[in-house]
């Protein structure tokens, strides 16, 4: 530590004393001085102090307990205590427990009460860089501890991705083979419909292999991605959305009720937003009832904030016991559907690229409605 910025606090019932010891020492250090421990108090509340020089025999109380008092409050502050010869048994037993750096004979020589000050100034830094090392270390270790959790939590996802991605990878894979097999070695070469039965196996199969490659490619697309932030236009990314599923139009099954208010102009990242909406509404389509008419319903409303976005369906709905999970990585609540089961989970994740938020309320046979919100990176 710099002399010029280290502050001296010497308190001493004899006002000469603290004219002497100012006038000697002001030049090097900022000096403050207290003619009683009350002032001394005051001082040490309203300024940095890192040294008290104080002398032990005063009125009001003595020097050892005026220091054993500021311990609490002042813990790094460096104690020195200027004695008498008759005081100096008292003054060594009080030394460890009151922490005194030095204590020194009145009256105090010049030369050497600033030889004392300056290693008191030295001790002092040392003490902080210390302080600093350690409250570092402590820093350092905690991110350790959260960069170790991350990593495991990490390690985990990555066996379960690459277990599940063989898995499903294999299966159809595997079926492929054994239909081919069957087709290949079938008695009857001549029965167009068993040929064709074994045809149509291996298309959904393939197919079902189809959407699983390409969930895992947006799933690694949506991970790795860099948001660029543009205006808006909620009717187009909704539109472009639904002419991927419906080029033709919507079907006689499904049908697509959209409301939009978007009066306050809303930045986000385009890509990510159409991601979460495509998931959806595949999600939707996948889940709706078998043989029945279904209604997909889509709610916007933006403000200077952020976006609120409904998305209803009336599917099948998700059992109260499956909620929590369906946005975990290669969750299917119905294994009867053909999907990846990473829908939700990319849904998810993009969100939270997005610094957005989802929630969801389903009943079974009734339908699944999901609540979105998104900040407006403009604000």
């Amino acid at each position: 530590m710099e002399s010029e910025k280290f502050n001296i606090l010497y308190v001493d019932d004899e006002e000469d004393n603290l004219r002497i010891f100012k006038a000697s020492f002001r030049r090097e250090f900022n000096v403050f001085t207290a003619v009683n421990t009350s002032i001394a108090k005051e001082i040490l509340q309203s300024n940095d102090i890192q040294l008290i020089i104080s002398d032990q025999r005063m009125p009001d109380k003595t020097g050892v307990e005026f220091l054993e008092e500021t311990i609490a409050d002042f813990p790094d502050v460096i104690r020195i205590i200027l004695t008498a010869f008759s005081d100096t048994t008292d003054i060594i037993r009080a030394v460890n427990k009151v922490g005194i750096y030095r204590y020194l004979t009145k009256p105090w020589d010049i030369d050497d009460l600033m030889m004392t000050i300056k290693s008191a100034v030295n001790n002092f830094g040392l003490k902080r860089q210390n302080k600093n090392l350690i409250v570092n270390l402590q820093q350092i270790n905690e991110e350790l501890l959260h960069a170790n959790e991350d990593l495991k939590k990490r390690n985990q996802e990555l066996d379960e991705y690459v277990y599940r991605i063989s898995h499903e990878v294999r299966a159809p894979i595997s079926s492929i083979m054994g239909l081919f097999y069957l087709l290949k070695n079938h008695e009857d070469h001549d029965n167009l419909a068993i040929t064709q039965t074994y045809l149509k196996l291996i298309e959904e199969s393939i197919s079902k292999l189809d959407i699983f490659i390409r969930s895992v490619l947006q799933y690694s697309a949506t991970k790795n991605f860099e948001q660029q932030i543009e205006e808006i236009d909620f009717h187009k990314v909704i539109e472009d959305c639904l002419d991927e599923f419906f080029p033709q139009g919507t079907s006689g099954k499904i049908k697509i009720s959209k409301e939009i208010h978007a009066e306050v102009t809303f930045f986000s990242d385009v890509s990510l937003l159409m991601t979460i909406f495509r998931n959806l509404l595949e999600n939707a389509i996948k889940y709706a009832k078998p043989n029945e008419q279904n209604s997909i319903s889509v709610l916007v409303k933006t403000d200077e904030n952020k976006v609120s976005i409904r998305f209803a369906d009336e599917g099948i709905g998700i059992p109260f016991l499956y909620q929590e999970k369906v946005f975990d990585m290669f969750y299917r609540g119905n294994d009867e559907a053909n999907g990846s089961g990473l829908g939700l989970y990319i849904v998810k994740m993009a969100l939270s690229k997005l610094n957005g938020s989802i929630r969801l309320e389903s009943e079974e046979n009734v339908g699944t409605t999901f609540f979105l919100e998104i900040p407006n990176s403009k604000a």
